[in-house]
């Protein structure tokens, strides 16, 4: 079985570090996002690592115990962040609601932490076995209220950018809630984040054929959408087209940062 822990991390592992060079070397976003991106690829690697260890030490190594609980920590107090860098790093705006989802995740680790001396959330008994503590279910709650909030934030971000197509969105979602019930309902599955990292690469995928059709600025399709979805009108239509007289000299005049007020 130990033989199908390595290869989940190494496929994890390597569909990450793929998903990061193409986030990197890539101008679909600016710079922070970028970085966030790419911080939420790691913070999942991070927390693969630490299962595969822990699933490693589990029963055994007693003498390692000590490293078992703290992996175990490092895994169970930043899962629950990864939603929440991924807001941050696609969806602009409702900054509060952020703080409040951060929020969660932060008192989630605290609990974790505190679990350390306790055992409330999770303990490691004197022969290295892992045990889930009588409030565990704190974890999953924390993790299933911010991937609830990060899919309720794309389904808003797919409506604002008048994007039809949400077949490829629910067949991503699918797959990664299935993975994720799997996981929790076979306890010898461990294939959450192989699951996870695998939607995060085709949800990249996702995002940037939705903002290729906007126009950053206005948030309207833009020109290639424009001429993609004309093709498919099959009824007699009126295309109507305006412009803004003299624009260009406001533009020269007071710089296009004013002008795009």
């Amino acid at each position: 079985m130990m033989s199908v822990y390595i290869a989940n991390l190494a496929i994890t592992v390597a569909t990450s570090a793929i998903l990061i060079s193409f986030i990197l070397t890539h101008d679909t976003m600016t710079k922070m996002p970028k970085y966030h991106a790419a911080g939420a690829s790691l913070l999942l690697i991070l927390c693969a690592t630490c299962d595969f260890t822990g699933l490693f030490l589990n029963g055994n190594f007693p003498e390692y115990r000590v490293v078992h609980i703290i992996v175990r920590f490092i895994e169970l107090s930043n899962a629950p962040i990864i939603p929440i860098v991924m807001l941050v790093s696609y969806f602009e705006g409702r900054k509060n609601l952020y703080k409040a989802f951060f929020l969660v995740a932060t008192i989630n680790a605290l609990l974790a932490f505190i679990s350390i001396f306790t055992g409330i959330m999770y303990y490691v008994t004197p022969d290295n076995v892992y045990h889930h503590g009588p409030i565990y279910f704190v974890y999953h709650l924390a993790l299933l209220a911010n991937s609830s909030f990060f899919v309720a934030s794309v389904v808003r971000f797919n409506r604002m950018n008048q994007n039809r197509n949400i077949l490829p969105l629910f067949l991503i979602l699918l797959m990664v809630a299935v993975g994720l019930i799997c996981d929790t309902m076979i306890p010898d599955w461990h294939f959450m984040w192989q699951d996870i990292s695998m939607g995060m690469a085709l949800f990249y995928i996702y995002y940037c054929s939705i903002i290729m059709h906007n126009n950053p600025l206005t948030g309207l399709l833009n020109r290639r959408s424009f001429a993609l979805r004309t093709k498919y009108i099959k009824k007699p239509a009126v295309i109507l087209f305006f412009d803004i007289n003299k624009f260009k000299e406001i533009n020269d005049t007071y710089g296009h940062n004013y002008s795009d007020k």
